[in-house]
């Protein structure tokens, strides 16, 4: 159960949720109505993208979006999107987009953490048998290839529509150092995160369960140790009667 605090602190992410939905899509028809229609249209797009993951995934996957992790995704789509892409802040401040993409190196990390965790028997989820430099390994390789479908995205906005997104008009091969450079950030971001969580996650793996991804999955974590123990006892005391009336027989 959550205490008053962190039931306010749930209210209030919940609230910037709305606020960041509210903010971009205002964004996006001011950019339509100045003639932007592609800052507008990608808007759009992450605006889809931003309300899948925090308000329609959950459901689907049978899961809880704790107040943290709405504040991660929130703060991500102001930072890229709200701010970044509407203030123009890509063009204003030199390496922005680099950050961002050590930024989604991080975030992308932790979702496909809590996904590996998903699909995980639940059973198992407290203390699962992988290995933390197998765990690290993954987290860094469905990160990367989700760096890589971005940077395929960004490709196809700029032959489609004739964006700039991967400044290839800068000529020469910048559009091929631009994106190999966000590659790097994002590589950067997710060794850096996933080594930190492989190391938090080999020193107490229940621990780690317990502070962290519980909130993912209440109805797993609502189950208590006793709780768990006792029906493991029912279970061994029922099987071990049935096994002695069938001797008995």
């Amino acid at each position: 159960m959550l205490n008053k605090s962190q039931k306010l602190f749930s209210k209030i992410s919940l609230l910037i949720v709305w606020l960041v939905i509210f903010c971009t899509a205002i964004g996006a028809a001011v950019l339509f109505y100045l003639g932007d229609s592609f800052e507008g249209w990608v808007g759009l797009a992450a605006l889809v993208v931003f309300i899948f993951f925090q308000l329609i995934l959950p459901g689907l996957a049978s899961m809880s979006n704790p107040a943290f992790m709405r504040l991660i995704i929130s703060c991500t789509m102001v930072s890229s999107l709200t701010a970044g892409r509407y203030l123009y802040l890509y063009q204003r401040i030199t390496h922005f987009d680099k950050s961002q993409h050590v930024l989604y190196g991080i975030v992308l990390v932790i979702i496909s953490l809590v996904l590996l965790y998903r699909l995980l028997p639940a059973d198992n989820r407290s203390n699962p048998q992988i290995h933390p430099v197998a765990l690290a390994i993954f987290l860094i390789g469905s990160t990367m290839l989700l760096l890589f479908i971005w940077e395929l995205f960004e490709f196809i906005c700029d032959r489609q529509f004739g964006s700039d997104m991967q400044a290839w008009k800068a000529g020469g091969i910048s559009g091929l150092t631009d994106t190999m450079i966000d590659q790097l950030m994002g590589l950067i971001g997710a060794l850096a995160s996933s080594t930190i969580i492989a190391l938090f996650y080999a020193r107490d793996r229940v621990a780690f369960y317990s502070k962290w991804l519980s909130g993912f999955f209440p109805q797993t974590s609502s189950k208590t140790p006793a709780k768990a123990s006792a029906a493991v006892l029912t279970t061994i005391a029922v099987k071990k009667q049935d096994s002695m009336e069938a001797d008995y027989e």
